[in-house]
């Protein structure tokens, strides 16, 4: 997500808001040049990602060969509309993978959003963080635009690790995605990162640091964060306020089905979790457009704040 640049040649990019029938927005982007992909997986509804999750996760549990996972994985993503590619890069190896992902790492060091986003690390420090978790970062592997995107969006992450963890504490690092390649998975154990499957919302402490780039309302709330406490979580806005809204001919299109948490409950989800949290917006990431762009830092307030 050959050494990388800054991932595919800069254009035009819309954002896109389409109003869910829970209330909740989804945020998409628009390429302002014609592009193969068509879909990726922000194009879907959050609960068809959730089911679609689901559904993965059962398939995995069967204890099925590569070959015969591969094939029925690619099976469901077409049966569910995931018009994203599902073969890897040609070429691409974790060997390349983590030279890509280094590359990227010093061009990321020499940011203005690197500096600031250190200094609003450290100012708050101590931490005391002992498990870190990502979110739906996408596949690095898909040979796709896309993944460059992921790939920073991974940058990040390791990135606040690497203040969090300063004063030589060791944090246990995971991540999970429904459309993780095999090769996604051993590119992550390179860098000590276990990908998980079933429950992972389970693995969220009060000492967690939760990162969740770009990830739907509808299951960010009800499946995450409803009843935890992270120290620190980091992705998108978390918004206590929004209202119902309805558009017929958008939930036709997405074929939606009804919604498994209410707005209200959404809302309560939200305000609880804001309640002793304040979000601090990061600065533009100079680098790509829209990897990181509308993403907060919230802390759990202390005492002595």
């Amino acid at each position: 997500m050959p050494l990388p640049s800054t991932g595919p040649r800069a254009h035009h990019v819309k954002r896109v808001q389409m109003p869910q029938e829970d209330g909740w927005t989804m945020v998409t982007h628009t390429s302002g040049r014609r592009s193969g992909l068509n879909q990726s997986k922000d194009f879907s509804h959050p609960q068809r990602i959730a089911d679609f999750a689901e559904e993965v996760d059962q398939l995995r549990n069967r204890g099925l060969p590569r070959a015969e996972f591969d094939a029925e994985h690619k099976r469901l993503r077409k049966e569910w509309g995931y018009y994203v590619p599902t073969e890897t890069k040609e070429g691409l190896t974790v060997t390349k993978l983590v030279e890509e992902y280094n590359q990227m790492k010093k061009r990321w060091d020499e940011t203005h959003f690197a500096v600031e986003l250190r200094l609003m690390i450290l100012d708050k420090a101590p931490w005391n963080v002992g498990e870190a978790i990502a979110f739906g970062t996408g596949s690095f592997c898909i040979d796709s635009e896309n993944r460059f995107r992921s790939l920073w969006q991974l940058v990040l992450f390791m990135h606040v690790i690497k203040y969090l963890s300063r004063d030589g504490s060791t944090i246990a690092l995971y991540a999970q995605e429904p459309l993780f390649h095999e090769l996604d998975e051993q590119f992550l154990r390179e860098l000590n990162v276990s990908v998980l499957h079933g429950d992972a919302a389970s693995y969220i402490k009060p000492t967690s640091f939760v990162y969740s780039p770009f990830m739907d309302w509808s299951i960010l709330l009800p499946k995450i964060l409803k009843d935890k406490d992270p120290m620190l979580y980091v992705g998108n806005r978390v918004y206590p306020d929004v209202k119902p809204f309805a558009n017929a001919d958008v939930m036709k299109k997405l074929n939606k089905k009804p919604p498994s948490t209410s707005i209200e409950d959404c809302n309560d989800i939200a305000r609880k979790f804001r309640k002793h949290r304040e979000g601090i917006k990061f600065p533009k990431f100079e680098l790509h457009g829209t990897a990181l762009e509308g993403i907060e830092m919230y802390r759990k307030s202390r005492p002595e704040d």
